[in-house]
């Protein structure tokens, strides 16, 4: 019988079930086509996942090279036409379930060679790498799009023709063209590009966990189910750090643009929620100026406005927590925690970073930002 993902929650809920972690790596040719899988040569995999970076993952690999086959080298497995896909999970009985963690490139080869132990040491980077200059992505002439351009066609001409990506990107919610010409010179980076389509609109791009380009909305923090829940008598919770940074509280924002076209758009929002502990009419009006030129219109002006608070809201009050390794939990997740000797009931939390060791029972750590309405 095929494993599924009630069964890997079951067996990470059972406090009887021993746990046995593991971790599978296919070794894929420049159009992700797998070339080899492998999981006897693996000695350590540590993987970072970050909301706060366009480059959202990284991990470190290290495998047992006693037959020399991952020695750097043209036609060899690694080589710089290469990339790593990662995929941790559980052994439940005789049957195995892995989650998809990441698909990277090589930025890094060590091997280490002590008498009979050989080693390579992997140092991998988000597919995002390949747009900033790190690992390709250089402009070879200057790039312009001209204004009234669709953003849409924009970037689903920088993915596919100037970065050469291998799967179609994931474009949703995009409406609009471009209110000015953008132009870059040759030799900046397509990332440089893509991120300001991006700012305009105030989306997110990136590359998800199956590496597939995405450029899209942030999530709605307000309305995301929860991936998962935790509290003081689940054997998955291994304790947290409650922070409150008071000195970096805001709840009212001002947006002014100045547009380009000669308009000039100004937005105010303030956390007035009667429910909220940091509302203006109980602490009081701590605001904080953003001046962006680049806005065209008075719905995006007041867009950024409800996002740039939405951002500074949640950074006030942040939980770095332990919990037993999860392969559900990924960066821009919903989870909630209750631990009331913390002063956490049940409440919502926005997932920024995820660190873990893939291949042993090491713990998982988690930092993660409060939601709260501002409205």
């Amino acid at each position: 019988m095929a494993i599924t993902k009630n069964d890997f929650i079951n067996a990470l809920n059972n406090p009887t079930y021993i746990r046995q972690p593991i971790c599978r790596i296919s070794i894929l040719d420049w159009d992700e086509n797998v070339i080899t899988t492998i999981t006897d040569d693996i000695i350590s995999c540590d993987i970072t996942l970050n909301l706060q970076s366009n480059s959202r993952r990284n991990a470190t690999l290290t495998l047992k090279n006693n037959d020399l086959r991952y020695l750097p080298k043209y036609r060899n497995l690694i080589w710089l036409q290469n990339k790593i896909k990662i995929e941790t999970g559980l052994q439940i009985g005789n049957d195995k379930w892995y989650e998809t963690r990441g698909i990277f490139v090589i930025s890094e080869v060590r091997t280490i060679s002590k008498f009979s132990d050989l080693y390579a040491e992997l140092t991998l980077v988000d597919k995002y790498e390949t747009l900033t200059g790190t690992i390709g992505g250089i402009l070879g002439a200057d790039y312009i799009i001209p204004v009234g351009s669709n953003i849409e066609s924009a970037v689903r001409t920088l993915f596919i023709t100037e970065a050469n990506e291998v799967k179609m990107p994931i474009i949703s919610g995009v409406t609009g063209t471009t209110p000015y010409t953008i132009t870059h010179t040759s030799e900046e980076p397509i990332s440089a590009i893509l991120e300001e389509l991006a700012n305009i609109l105030s989306f997110n791009v990136y590359f998800d966990k199956f590496g597939n380009p995405r450029f899209e909305s942030p999530t709605n923090q307000l309305t995301h189910y929860s991936i998962w829940d935790f509290d003081t008598n689940s054997i998955n919770y291994l304790g947290s750090t409650h922070y409150f940074k008071f000195s970096e509280l805001k709840n009212t924002c001002i947006v002014i643009s100045d547009n380009v076209g000669g308009s000039l758009y100004r937005s105010v929002v303030s956390d007035v929620n009667p429910f909220s502990s940091t509302r203006v009419s109980l602490i009081g009006d701590r605001r904080f100026e953003i001046k962006d030129n680049l806005i065209y219109s008075q719905p995006l002006n007041d867009q950024r406005c409800i996002y740039e608070l939405q951002k500074k809201i949640i950074l006030q009050e942040e939980v770095t927590m332990e919990c037993i390794n999860n392969e559900l939990i990924n960066e821009g997740d919903i989870i909630t925690i209750l631990d009331s000797n913390n002063g956490l009931i049940r409440d919502r939390y926005y997932v920024q970073s995820v660190n873990f060791s893939a291949f042993d029972k090491s713990n998982q750590s988690i930092s993660a930002w409060k939601t709260r309405a501002i409205v």
